[in-house]
């Protein structure tokens, strides 16, 4: 009999994100050698068929009005299915990629005993906080625990958790989609098209979701200063920020509308002109771009990186968590000061006007990302 592994991810993974990128990766690839994975997630609250990215699913619907209600909702309802499905079934791994999710199996781990591994993907915020403190209390009813990158391993340490119980695997790339080698010239070509970009533009390229920690308003200042001497353009995804999944925090929403004023003939709205952006859709993106830009305050893995990487798009990054364990400065990509939009400003200069510097990190960068695959 096949082991059944149930993957426990509060976010559905039709939302680009780190975390539901790696889950849904994990899946694809847990399917392919020979396991059964389950995911046990939110139902979606925007329009789209989540089985076209995940096939087997249990899907809790999302209640309650503050952020506390819909996750201990989320919590209920993943331990009561977790009772009834350890009592049914022997041949189980309950996999939680997240404090949420891991104090949900918790739970259910006092009434029933089965293999419970934890990833932690990402530091806490403040909504996260109690339930992560809840798994910390009883981190011994947890079987494995796991990281993506040594930044998170010491996160967890400060915080109790002994080091030699975590263990550190990277995140990995799934080169059936990201490879620049699979990309055709003519579907580059018609994308440019679509989106107004001439072939003397230079295009940056900002993946990441509108939010503060990812340092759009960097990036948008160093744009400022950039465009003053050369012709750059800056290509927005728009990704999904928390308005687009289950909470409404008014911070993060009244952040991506103040940032969607900014009336730029700079800036290009990818979203707005090709519609809503699938993970398949990026590849070209990033392809069609000069370089990647990444300017978090903080960042746990840095996901976003080695697809860049595996496009062969120069990163420039901000050199902080996860993301200075993938690149190393001048070599593989470029590495910042956070917070510092002079010197992001710069970095980009330097890939511009050095074109031999471009293609060194260009087919470094493209290697490095092969190690993650």
């Amino acid at each position: 009999m096949r082991m059944r592994c149930y993957e426990i991810s509060f976010s559905p993974p039709m939302y680009i994100g780190g975390v539901e990128v790696y889950v849904t990766t994990l899946i694809k690839y847990l399917r392919k050698y020979g396991a059964t994975p389950v995911l046990i997630t939110s139902k979606p609250k925007i329009q789209g068929d989540i089985s076209n990215t995940v096939t087997d699913t249990i899907l809790i619907e999302s209640k309650g009005k503050t952020p506390t209600e819909i996750f201990n909702n989320f919590i209920d309802n993943t331990c009561q299915i977790l009772l009834e499905i350890s009592e049914q079934e022997k041949d189980i791994i309950i996999h939680a990629h997240g404090p949420i999710e891991c104090y949900a199996a918790i739970k259910a781990k006092t009434h029933r005993d089965f293999p419970l591994i934890f990833t932690m993907h990402d530091i806490v915020y403040k909504e996260w906080y109690r339930y992560f403190k809840k798994v910390i209390d009883n981190i011994n009813s947890v079987d494995g625990i796991y990281t993506l990158s040594n930044y998170m391993r010491k996160y967890l340490s400060d915080y109790g958790v002994e080091k030699n119980k975590v263990e550190v695997i990277p995140g990995g790339i799934d080169r059936e989609i990201f490879d620049a080698k699979r990309i055709k010239y003519d579907e580059i070509e018609k994308l440019r098209k679509r989106l107004g970009i001439s072939k003397q533009e230079r295009i940056i390229f900002y993946p990441s979701r509108i939010d503060p920690l990812k340092g759009i308003d960097i990036l948008i200042k160093s744009l400022d200063y950039i465009n003053r001497k050369y012709r750059v353009k800056l290509l927005l995804t728009g990704g999904p920020s928390l308005k687009d999944t289950h909470l409404r925090l008014e911070e993060v929403i009244n952040y991506e509308e103040r940032i969607k004023t900014i009336k730029n003939t700079n800036v290009i709205w990818g979203s707005e002109i090709l519609g809503n952006i699938n993970y398949q859709d990026l590849p070209a993106l990033y392809y069609l771009s000069d370089i990647t830009a990444i300017p978090s305050l903080s960042e746990p893995f840095g996901m976003v990186a080695l697809e860049s990487m595996s496009m062969g798009t120069p990163v420039i990054a901000s050199n902080t968590g996860g993301l200075k364990e993938i690149i190393t400065d001048h070599f593989n990509g470029i590495l910042i000061t956070p917070g510092d939009y002079k010197e992001l400003a710069d970095a980009i200069i330097e890939l511009i006007k050095n074109t031999q510097l471009h293609e060194s990190i260009s087919k470094s960068s493209y290697h490095t990302a092969e190690r993650y695959s």
